[in-house]
């Protein structure tokens, strides 16, 4: 384990001295291969982790039935047995909520759409995993200052970047 999470301040419960690992803001399966270097990371300890990671499973497998693009079938036959192996329960659960619904797109045409029941419950507490993530401090995350429009000239001039306070990053700003 990377020293620079151990024995830091896990960014979801906010234990002290409770990290024993990094761990991904953004699971790395939801983004491409090339960019995964680039996700940020957080101290997080070992139960937060694993919490995080059992709700990406389920985002992820859910995930592949909402596809409308033109590999959608494709990526559910390829990826869906792989990741309903790892968890046949799941796999279980959304075939028996499984069902059709006539639905209207955007064009008129009327489709038989396939509807899966999904835990709401689930997908807010991996938001909310992520959100805690995204706005842990500052200073643990250098890519913040872009979201706010702070470039390293306000470091030169001004010293540390504080800390951003809710309701303080409504926009690009200039350095």
């Amino acid at each position: 384990m990377s020293k620079r999470f151990k024995g830091k301040i896990c960014v979801y419960c906010a234990t002290p001295v409770a990290s024993e690992t990094g761990d991904h803001v953004l699971a790395r399966e939801f983004v491409r291969a090339v960019f995964r270097s680039q996700i940020p990371q957080v101290p997080a300890c070992r139960q937060c982790n694993k919490n995080k990671a059992d709700l990406e499973h389920y985002l992820t497998a859910v995930l592949l039935f909402g596809g409308r693009h033109a590999d959608a079938a494709t990526n559910l036959e390829t990826e869906g047995p792989r990741r309903f192996a790892k968890n046949q329960k799941l796999g279980r659960q959304l075939a028996k909520g499984r069902a059709r619904l006539w639905t209207r797109e955007p064009s008129g045409l009327v489709v038989n759409a396939l509807t899966l029941p999904i835990d709401g419950e689930k997908i807010e507490k991996l938001v909310e995993f992520m959100a805690r993530g995204l706005m842990s401090p500052l200073e643990s995350r250098p890519w913040a200052r872009l979201l706010c429009g702070r470039t390293d000239s306000y470091v030169e001039r001004r010293g540390p970047i504080p800390k951003i306070r809710e309701n303080e990053c409504q926009g690009p700003r200039q350095g």
